[in-house]
Formats: C-alpha cells, sequence, structure tokens
C-alpha cells in the first residue's frame, strides 16, 4: 500500500508502548499554551498546575521565537514541567504562513519538513510522544491534485524518521472542504502505527459535522483539541460558550473509548474570561464536567 515501509522491529515496538500507554492510562486532563501564548512559560505551568491541570501542549505560532524548537530551551522545559508533575502531551508543529508541509512551492515546502522534523527533535528531547500537525487550510480547487502529491512527498519524509524515534504524528481535522479531502486522503495513503488524527471539535464544526471525523477514524484519534465556537469561526473558547451540545458530544466521543490527554485548545482572547486564572479555573471546571458526562455515559 502507498505510504507503507519496511519493518523496523525496535521503532515499531516504541509506537506500541505510546499506543498502549495511552489505551491504559486513565484520562488525564490537559490544555494548550495557546489559552495565552504572551505568558511566558515559567509562569504558564505552575499557574495550569493549580487550576489542576495533568498536562500541557505546547503551541507556537510561526518558528521564529519557538521555545521548543531550540535545543537548549528543552531540557528547561522537561526540568521544570517535572518539578510541578505536569506532562507534556503533545507539541503542535509551528503554524505560519511560511509553514506549509502541502506547499507546491518546494522550497517552503522542504523549509516547512524541516521545522515539523524540528518539533519532532523537541519531543524527544522533552520525552513527549505526540506532534500534532495542520496540513494546508488555505488553497483553491484546482490545487488539490497537487498538494495531495506534495503532502504525501512531505509525509513520506517525515513518517519514518517520526517513527524511528517513537514519536506518533497526529494530523489535525480542518474545516475547509479541499483541506478534508486533502485529510481523508492522507490518511488513506498512511497506514503506519504512528500517524493517526488530532481530533478537533471547533474545526468539526465549523466543517459542517462534530461527528464525523471522531466516528470515522475513532481508532486512529491520538490525541483531542477541545473547543467551543460561535458556529462561524474558530473562536477558541471554552466549552459551553459557544453553540457545541455537549450532552451529545458526551454520547458520541464516549464511543470511541479513547483514553488519551482530554486537552483543551482555548485561548483566552475570544473568552468572557479575561484574567489568566479565572480562566484557567474555569476551564478544568468545564473539562472536568464534560468527563463527568463521559463517565456517566460509560456507568449506564
Amino acid at each position: 500500500m502507498l505510504g507503507q515501509y519496511s519493518s523496523n522491529d525496535e521503532a515499531d515496538e516504541k509506537i506500541r508502548t505510546v499506543l498502549v500507554c495511552y489505551a491504559a492510562q486513565v484520562m488525564n486532563i490537559g490544555i494548550s499554551t495557546l489559552f495565552n501564548l504572551d505568558l511566558p512559560l515559567e509562569t504558564v505551568v505552575p499557574m495550569v498546575k493549580k487550576a489542576g491541570f495533568d498536562a500541557l501542549s505546547l503551541m507556537e505560532i510561526g518558528e521564529e521565537g519557538s521555545v521548543f524548537l531550540t535545543t537548549e530551551e528543552r531540557t528547561g522545559i522537561k526540568s521544570m514541567c517535572n518539578d510541578y508533575d505536569i506532562t507534556i502531551d503533545s507539541l503542535h508543529a509551528p503554524l505560519g504562513s511560511d509553514i506549509d508541509v502541502s506547499s507546491s512551492d518546494t522550497r517552503v515546502r522542504m523549509y516547512s519538513v524541516g521545522v515539523v522534523k524540528r518539533a519532532i527533535d523537541a519531543c524527544i528531547d522533552i520525552g513527549c510522544k505526540i506532534v500534532c500537525l495542520h496540513l494546508s487550510n488555505d488553497f483553491e480547487d484546482p490545487e488539490l491534485d497537487t498538494r495531495i502529491k506534495t503532502a504525501h512527498e512531505s509525509l513520506h519524509h517525515l513518517v519514518p524518521y517520526a517513527r524511528q524515534h517513537g514519536v506518533c504524528i497526529a494530523l489535525e481535522n480542518l474545516f475547509r472542504q479541499n483541506s478534508i479531502v486533502l485529510f481523508d486522503h492522507m490518511l488513506t495513503q498512511f497506514q503506519e502505527k504512528n500517524i493517526g488524527v488530532c481530533y478537533d471539535s471547533s474545526h468539526a464544526l465549523i466543517a459542517g459535522d462534530l461527528f464525523t471525523p471522531l466516528e470515522r477514524y475513532r481508532e486512529r484519534i491520538m490525541a483531542v483539541h477541545i473547543s467551543d465556537n460561535r458556529g462561524q469561526t474558530d473562536d477558541h473558547i471554552l466549552p459551553y460558550e459557544g453553540v457545541i451540545d455537549w450532552n451529545a458530544f458526551a454520547r458520541r466521543f464516549a464511543r470511541i473509548n479513547y483514553a488519551g490527554t482530554f486537552l483543551l485548545e482555548v485561548d483566552m482572547q475570544n473568552s468572557s474570561f479575561k484574567e489568566p486564572t479565572v480562566f484557567l479555573d474555569e476551564a478544568y471546571k468545564r473539562a472536568k464536567k464534560i468527563i463527568s458526562l463521559l463517565q456517566s455515559i460509560n456507568n449506564e
């Protein structure tokens, strides 16, 4: 099958260990550093711990200034999170107008592959096992066939590189129609154990169906980005601040038996809660509420 590679027993065993560990653990509650990118990690980590969170996902917009792409920063990040008993659940590969692994511009594409490889390297150093990756969300219909080809070329480099180091790549569902087609193509072409899905609830709602990617890829969901929106844009607001029916979500989500981190990818910018500690306390309470719904459903 296209996208398959020769067996590497040691690498595959690392991936099996990652997936078994996720399947066996009690669901942790995490949050992305996206909630306030102006705050340094030295401030964020103790705040997140105090609010009750178990895990953190590192998020950067653009490569410039990224704290996890530079080797010298990684030891400090790992040590700080260990001190506060916070798990680094995942890294989000940097986002930016010049970062696009499906670009038809060879220079941009290869630069972007390099950025993602450095994120994988950061996973190795920090002790994190998942890199969440956006394919492009912004291209026109005539580009689709080219985008499928170039995204495949990029993943052909990235998937075995990550696999060699026991790291998983979780492709994130986006919301424009071409992006959905591209996402589906890549998941069909690449069947390795270390490539799967990061399910984003807000993106799914904007795309028109909260549950399709959740149920279509239920066996391949490695990470989740949970947030709400007001129905039109990717607001990254807290659950229950927008239009998602979280009771209905819980009933469908419970069916997939996901046992990884229940991670909020939320942002203070569009929220009603403007003070960081209040925002984090509210975020944790709302995540706990959804998990309580899941537990109730599982006990029925």
